[in-house]
């Protein structure tokens, strides 16, 4: 692709000999003006990814809020359970002892209708 617009960059003489340094140290860099894009679309890069990583993020805390509501649901439904066990379990001590009085009603209605008889 043919390079045809140009980005002049005024910095101090000091600046540019420390990139031209750098650049000719690595051999990554053909050039300074590759080290310079090279920079430059890096820094961008960095910067799109910071926001997807704060997109993330968000996503992230409302994903925690919505396990924070099932669990809140979770917890209200054992209590309920809990609830309707110990009423479970007190329906059959009522139904025991009904059965026990009933029990003891019959035997002595039989006792009474054979002393009749």
């Amino acid at each position: 692709m043919a390079k045809d617009a140009s980005v002049l960059v005024r910095v101090q003489e000091e600046q540019k000999d420390k990139w031209k340094t750098h650049a000719e140290e690595y051999d990554r860099y053909e050039s300074l003006t590759q080290l310079v894009i090279q920079s430059v679309e890096t820094q961008i890069s960095e910067d799109n990814q910071q926001f997807t990583i704060e997109e993330e993020f968000g996503q992230l805390l409302e994903s925690v809020e919505s396990l924070k509501n099932r669990m809140s649901r979770v917890e209200e439904l054992n209590e309920e359970i809990r609830d309707t066990q110990a009423t479970s379990g007190e329906l059959a001590e009522q139904i025991e002892r009904t059965r026990t009085v009933l029990e003891s009603e019959i035997q002595t209605n039989r006792m009474e209708y054979n002393d009749s008889n």
